[in-house]
Parts: C-alpha cells; structure tokens; sequence
C-alpha cells in the first residue's frame, strides 16, 4: 500500500483546467465567485467568457467605471483585465503590456469575481466557463482543458451563518433506485421543548424512516405527509416540556427511498413553515424556509470497485488506475470523491480518510 502511494506520487501529472467553485449567495445579495487555473506551464494571457444564470450578474461601478473583478494570486502585478458583456454573458481578456510578462504561478486562482442575486426564489442554479484561450510563454496556445466547464450557484433566502434561528437540512446525496440520507439541523437562540415544520423532497423521493438525535429527552414525533401535495409535515414535543439540548444540531435523521425513474441530477428540499415553541411560555417563534441540495447519483460516491461498500479495497482501486493498471470493475464516476475533476492521490487519501472515521463525507458540500 504504501509502495503504491508513493509511485503515484512520482506518476501524477497535473491536468490543466480553469474552472470555478460552487458558491452560495443570498436572493437579493451578493457573493463572491472564485475562478482556479491549473496550467503545466506558465501562461502570458488568458481569454474566457462566463456564462450566468438569469438572475445573477457581476455589478458594475458607473463613477468608478470597474467591474466587480479582482486578480487571483496567479496574475502577474497591475494585469490589465478587460470584461465585456452581452446579456448574462461576460467575456474576459486578461493581459499585461509589458516584456516578459508571465503569470507568477501555474496554479492558484485566476479572478475572484462579485455576483449579484436579484430577487430569485431559493434553489440550485448552473454557471459556465466557455471559449478559453490561454497562451504560454512561447505564445502557443495551451490546450487540454475542459471546455465548456460548469459550476453551481446555490441561491438561498436565508443564510444560515447569519440567522439565529432557522431549521435547515444538509446537503446530502442519495442513489437512484436506492437510499440515502438527509440530516435536518435545528438552530434555536432561545431553549424550546417543542417544534414543527413542513418538508417538500423531489418527486420519487420519499421518508421510508426517520429517527430523533441525542439532544431530545422523551420527546413524542410524528410525521404527516398529504398525499396531493406530497408535503410531509413534522412535529416535535415534549409533554414534560423538556428541552431540546443545545441551540445547533441534528434533530432529525431521515431515511430516504429513490425511485427507479428520478433522473440523475441536484434536487431542491425545500424546510418551510418552520417554527419553534419556547420552554418560558406560549410563545413561537417563526423561522425562514430554507433549501438544501440533494444530489441523486448512479452510483455510490467511493464505492470505485462497485461491490457495494466504501473501504480500503477501493482506495487501492483508485491507485492502481492512476499509475495504469486499473482493474476491469473500475466505476470512474465514483472516483473522484473530492469534486475537483481529476481521479488522483487525493482521492485515495480521501477515501482512506473516510474509511478510518477522520471525515464524516466524501463528496465535498456547499
């Protein structure tokens, strides 16, 4: 085992790709979009053009006559960064008119870029890099990038790093024709004993089971799903009044069933009609609904060999294929469990990680 990790060490060559980091941003707010470049050599200029979403785009400073772009840690000193658009769509020209004018690094990010959210209902939206041109130092243009790339661009009418209060569920992903599981998360600045909500999940996806996490003491659950609207509806009370421990946490962890016929694809969970009752007295409090992101796969995200588990055996798996021996059970789709488009060191490491308890997910989340 570790013979193989280091030869991989000595075997991996870096895959050249500009592409961007999925980002969160709140209707009506603003955040900011990363864009990475990974060269194998050193470039001199760059042409791209980005594609948003309806609804989202990058502000423009009239007095200032600046777009709201910054240079990434790659770029050369004082670039010059010309942005044109049509529309959603932005065209970028970096450059510096100066000899032997190269980017200081061959990896690290390009351009950190303001987006701005107009009044858009919470969901999961979808960002492209398109038409990229780069030229090295010899003034050839590089090539092996992915071309068009994607991102997402989750757009949520709350932010829960901001909100005292707010029930909310993980981001989680489940297997088409198969399970998964979703963590709903309470967070409460004031002690309650008692709670409810409203729960809409994508069509063909349904709660087989749920249980209470370690922060109830004798609290009585019950669950109601109305079969026109497929709406489940959860309620939490203590008939003691005792409260439920903590103020952030699991509350609920729900046992999910996908049908055979849900496309492959991220689906919105939709928590709304949130609110909690206080311990002191009869009050409520009312909470903003909030989305999350469930993602329905083919496969199980690190399960490379395909026998149905996550384990050692398939991080070995993930060796074997990147020093060229991969094995005729190899499932490439399950590989790359770190979300960053290559299959490679990290990925066993990931994998490993994951099977000896030191992380709790493979697939990295927003």
């Amino acid at each position: 085992m570790v013979f193989c990790f280091a030869v991989l060490f000595a075997s991996n060559t870096m895959a050249q790709k500009i592409y961007a980091e999925d980002v969160t941003i709140n209707a009506n707010g603003e955040a900011t979009l990363v864009i990475n470049l990974e060269t194998v050599d050193l470039a001199i200029n760059t042409q791209l053009t980005l594609l948003l979403p309806e609804g989202i785009s990058i502000p423009y400073d009239e007095e200032m006559e600046e777009w709201g772009v910054k240079a990434g840690s790659v770029l050369y000193t004082k670039p010059s960064i010309e942005v044109s658009n049509d529309g959603n769509e932005y065209n970028f020209l970096i450059y510096k008119n100066a000899a032997n004018a190269v980017y200081k690094s061959k990896k690290g990010s390009l351009l950190s870029i303001t987006l701005k959210a107009g009044d858009l209902k919470a969901g999961l939206l979808e960002g492209t890099i398109k038409d990229v041109v780069l030229n090295n130092e010899a003034r050839q243009e590089m090539s092996g990038f992915e071309n068009p790339s994607t991102f997402k661009i989750k757009v949520v009418n709350s932010d829960i790093n901001t909100d005292d209060d707010a029930i909310y569920a993980e981001d989680a992903t489940a297997l088409k024709g198969g399970s998964g599981v979703l963590t709903v998360c309470l967070k409460n600045a004031q002690p309650t004993s008692a709670y409810s909500f409203d729960l809409l999940l994508p069509d063909g996806v349904t709660v087989d089971s749920y249980t209470l996490s370690s922060r109830h003491n004798e609290h009585t659950k019950t669950m109601k799903r109305n079969e026109t609207t497929g709406v489940y509806s959860f309620a939490v009370l203590s008939l003691q009044s005792n409260e439920v421990a903590g103020n952030d946490g699991a509350i609920l962890t729900l046992n999910l069933k996908v049908a055979d016929n849900v496309a492959v694809g991220n689906y919105d969970v939709k928590i709304q009609n949130a609110k909690y009752s206080l311990t002191s007295g009869s009050a409520s409090v009312s909470m903003p609904d909030m989305v999350s992101v469930l993602i329905i796969e083919d496969h199980i995200k690190g399960d490379v060999n395909g026998d149905g588990d996550v384990d050692i055996a398939d991080a070995v798996c993930v060796v074997n294929y990147v020093v060229g021996k991969p094995t005729t059970n190899f499932v490439a789709k399950a590989a790359d469990v770190n979300g960053d488009g290559d299959i490679d060191i990290a990925d066993a490491v990931r994998i490993v990680n994951f099977v000896v308890g030191k992380i709790d997910a493979l697939a990295p989340r927003f």
